[in-house]
């Protein structure tokens, strides 16, 4: 009797559609924490918020069954260079690799969409931000997965900027349009290190302030004023660094 067994590569896809699935779910909640956040600095209260402490579980358990795909892919290329006959269609045991580079290509993305959704604003910066003045509190960063992923072995750095409204919409358009400061922030890099009050990858700016703003002129060019007119917000960026994969995350 012949046992058919399912490719490795039909497994691998159906997998992937499951944590796709998952994924969206965890990103929808880390959303509905950021809109808890924003009602809750304008006084409102929610009856039961969510805690980051439950998000953090959730973007780790995903983050770790992400990782162990990506790696098993990874072995699977590893295995076809070494054995040509692997990347035949039907081979032994139903082991194909001959869409690894596809599948490895969408579990790599999964993984930087998930790292760049789970980077946060912990505690915000001041709405109202005064030039020469230090904010009234630390801001705080978190990365909810990088506990899980070893982040922290290479310490990375989150740097501050301070962006025009206009630059942040065109940020929100395209991830690859070109950053333009509008002022100068000081203390305003940080690193992500292990919090071991709260178990997770922090970053922290204390004694924040603006030391220099810059705003459009009347002819549509830019000039240093002491007077903040427009509307500005910061945004914070940083490479995280998983194994092999280096992703850069960004918010504002």
């Amino acid at each position: 009797m012949m046992l058919m067994a399912l490719s490795f590569e039909d497994s691998t896809e159906s997998n992937l559609k499951r944590l796709s699935m998952i994924q969206d779910s965890v990103k929808s909640k880390i959303q509905l924490w950021k809109y808890e956040q924003q009602l809750e600095a304008n006084g409102f209260t929610h009856p039961n918020p969510l805690s980051l402490t439950k998000l953090k579980a959730w973007c780790e358990g995903l983050a770790e069954l992400i990782w162990t795909t990506r790696q098993q892919l990874r072995e699977a290329g590893r295995l076809q260079n070494n054995n040509p006959i692997l990347s035949t269609t039907g081979s032994t045991c139903g082991f194909s690799t001959s869409r690894v580079p596809e599948l490895m290509e969408k579990v790599t993305h999964s993984l930087s969409e998930l790292l760049s959704a789970s980077f946060i604003v912990e505690n915000q910066p001041p709405q109202v931000m005064k030039l020469v003045t230090r904010f009234p509190s630390s801001v705080t960063l978190s990365l909810l997965v990088g506990n899980q992923l070893n982040v922290q072995m290479t310490s990375p750095e989150v740097t501050t900027c301070i962006i025009s409204e206009s630059q942040a919409e065109k940020l929100n358009k395209s991830v690859d349009a070109k950053v333009i400061s509008g002022g100068d922030i000081v203390n305003g890099k940080s690193k992500l290190e292990f919090n071991r009050d709260v178990r997770r990858l922090r970053a922290e700016f204390r004694s924040m302030q603006l030391k220099r703003i810059k705003r459009a002129d009347k002819k549509g060019g830019v000039a240093p004023d002491s007077v903040m007119e427009e509307k500005f917000c910061l945004l914070f960026e940083s490479v995280v660094t998983v194994g092999d994969l280096s992703v850069r995350v960004g918010l504002k």
